[in-house]
């Protein structure tokens, strides 16, 4: 059987069109590919500055001689990034931090409430003891952390009630001052909070650009400032 020239040439043109739609939809895939691969890596390359507050140290408190009444002493708070705690025994470490296993996923989904890139507390106020107790096991847990913060102490507890009381800020004091961020802690009463403004000191701030996943990419020391210490106060006590 012979083949005219019109026919095998018909079918050239059908099998020359099939291979250019492959090769087409070949260059179109890979063009959607190269350009979703770029938007996803200028995403994850997009940088922001970060502002890390730097805490002043409070002002002390002294009597009429110049002996110390209140005092700024260690204290450590624990830290967590929600997003590294994937996979963490929470049975094993709530018996470590000594918290019912409820009472600590209640905070951990509060923690990731907040942000799952951010550190933010976990725990508070802890002593030098519990803190020399966790740094030996913290190597287990890359989501956790230490972070330093004084704590007041009324040296002799005396006079208490004159002295008043130091505690974190509630969203009432953030809506009312803007310097305040979750976490600070104010005076609330007493000396404490009569003379807040003096006491509690200018904070410093450290600046960061970070990507979107909160990774530190590089610091822009130049514009840093250092936190000025709060004003010693002497009393008629």
């Amino acid at each position: 059987m012979e083949l005219n020239g019109n026919h095998l040439s018909g079918r050239q043109r059908i099998v020359g069109a099939m291979v250019l739609a492959v090769g087409l939809v070949f260059i179109i895939r890979l063009f959607q590919m190269q350009v979703t691969t770029d938007e996803y890596r200028n995403r994850a390359e997009r940088l922001t500055e970060e502002q890390e507050l730097l805490h002043p140290t409070r002002g002390l408190c002294l009597d009429r001689h110049g002996e110390l009444l209140v005092n700024n002493v260690p204290g450590y708070e624990l830290m967590v990034v929600p997003r590294a705690m994937a996979g963490v025994d929470t049975a094993a470490l709530a018996t470590l931090l000594s918290l019912e296993k409820d009472n600590l996923v209640a905070r951990l989904n509060k923690a990731r409430r907040y942000s799952r890139y951010k550190a933010s507390p976990l725990l508070r106020q802890l002593n030098a003891e519990e803190y020399a107790a966790l740094s030996a096991e913290l190597w287990k847990y890359p989501g956790l952390s230490i972070r330093t913060k004084p704590v007041r102490e009324n040296v002799f507890g005396i006079a208490s009630q004159i002295v008043g009381e130091y505690r974190e800020v509630d969203r009432q004091d953030m809506n009312d001052d803007a310097r305040y961020r979750l976490g600070d802690y104010k005076g609330k009463s007493g000396i404490e909070g009569l003379h807040e403004l003096d006491l509690r000191g200018t904070p410093g701030i450290r600046h960061h650009l970070v990507d979107v996943r909160n990774n530190v990419r590089n610091t822009l020391t130049e514009l840093d400032s250092l936190p000025v210490p709060g004003d010693d106060l002497t009393l008629t006590l």
